[in-house]
């Protein structure tokens, strides 16, 4: 039985971004929904700060949306 505690482990993420090392255009459907109601033109400019990051991902769009700078970390290793 899968508990909440684990779905959430950085075990879980460690592994799935070992596994999932790629950027892909579909995930930038999935960013802005999880920032809305920001938009694309919000992050022109702005200093953004992305802590729990893993391979980077959500760091990523706001880079090409604009940012003039992505501050990203993570606590795991496997990841930074």
């Amino acid at each position: 039985m899968t508990t909440t505690q684990d779905q959430g482990s950085t075990d879980r993420f460690g592994y799935e971004w070992s596994n999932y090392t790629e950027i892909i255009p579909e995930y930038e459907g999935q960013f802005l929904k999880w920032v809305s109601p920001l938009t694309k033109e919000d992050f022109k400019g702005k200093s953004v700060l992305d802590g729990g990051c893993g391979i980077g991902r959500n760091s990523y769009w706001p880079l090409t949306y604009g940012a003039s700078s992505v501050t990203a970390f993570d606590f795991d290793t496997r990841t930074v």
